[in-house]
């Protein structure tokens, strides 16, 4: 069947949307309905164990609801297809959708979200005006203003004084000290799978953390390790041998996979469930199914190659 990997891109795409409308929908209430933040925390807050997160998170002395499913980082991949489908045509279906998976995103709470979210779509925005206006002054200097609020983003996030912060950095000092004691042991085997360590953040001996590459290499070794991401990076480089995809959707999906990678770098969503979702996804992708359009020339394709074979076994392997 030409068109197989489409439903399973397709149903995706679909259930993210309805996910961000529920974040949505959620955050309006908070917003609106402060009181209801008890409620929430009453019956949907279960400690690490819970779905979906519900509280108030401040940033940088701005308090804002934060909404969180854990399986909420695979919004940027159906988000990196909004923004394409978006930037080609100017509709309000296009709009819609590209808002909704966007504010969706961006209200999980997350730094790493946020950050993911902001990026994918300047840069998106940043390679359609300088491939398809040709806009170069344009792209240069808001490429360049772009580079200085990201790091600048970077160094407040990397700086900031807060719980979380402070766990990863614990976490780090803890994953450097034990690849100090032998590393040449890290650098070829690691520890083996569900290994545990000891990690000053929690003063306790644990299996998993949120320094999801530092975990491989204590699993695995950095020569495995390296592996391991090279093929977890496979569907970008089928993304963008697919000559069905026009530039702007190559570079869409393959910076909305790449977003998904780094934010499993402080979350621990890459070997789990929600992890292999998203490369099942994203090889879905590489086979040119992202895209509603490109059902048709699939099948056209397919119709167009069936009727050739049938007029070349008919006629004596004469075409007409």
């Amino acid at each position: 069947m030409p068109c197989e990997y489409l439903k399973t891109s397709k149903v995706f795409y679909c259930v993210c949307l309805l996910l961000s409308i529920l974040q949505i929908t959620l955050f309006v209430v908070l917003i609106f309905f402060p009181e209801s933040l008890m409620f929430f925390t009453l019956f949907l807050n279960k400690g690490e164990e819970a779905t979906l997160l519900i509280g108030i998170r401040n940033y940088y002395g701005v308090e804002l609801p934060m909404v969180f499913y854990k399986t909420c980082p695979l919004l940027v991949l159906p988000l990196g297809i909004s923004v394409s489908n978006f930037l080609k045509k100017k509709s309000v279906k296009n709009f819609l959708h590209f808002a909704v998976f966007a504010f969706g995103f961006f209200i999980s709470g997350t730094r790493a979200d946020m950050l993911s979210c902001v990026t994918l779509i300047f840069a998106a925005v940043l390679f359609y005006h300088f491939y398809y206006k040709k806009e170069v002054f344009f792209t240069a200097f808001f490429s360049s203003a772009f580079l200085c609020a990201f790091l600048l983003a970077v160094v407040f996030l990397l700086t900031a004084n807060d719980y979380s912060t402070n766990i990863k950095s614990g976490h780090l000092s803890s994953f450097m000290s034990m690849f100090d004691e032998n590393p040449l042991k890290f650098l070829l085997i690691g520890n083996g799978p569900v290994s545990y360590m000891y990690t000053s953040a929690r003063n306790e001996w644990v299996t998993l953390t949120e320094l999801t590459y530092l975990e491989l290499i204590k699993n695995f070794g950095l020569i495995q390790s390296v592996l391991v991401v090279g093929i977890l990076l496979l569907p970008v480089f089928f993304i963008c041998k697919n000559e069905s995809y026009e530039r702007i959707q190559k570079f869409s999906l393959s910076l909305s996979y790449v977003a998904y990678l780094f934010i499993c770098g402080t979350n621990p969503l890459l070997i789990s469930s929600t992890g292999f979702t998203a490369l099942a996804v994203a090889f879905s992708f590489g086979n040119g199914t992202a895209f509603k359009n490109l059902e048709k020339k699939k099948l056209f394709r397919h119709t167009s190659e069936t009727k050739k074979l049938f007029f070349k076994t008919s006629f004596n392997g004469e075409e007409i």
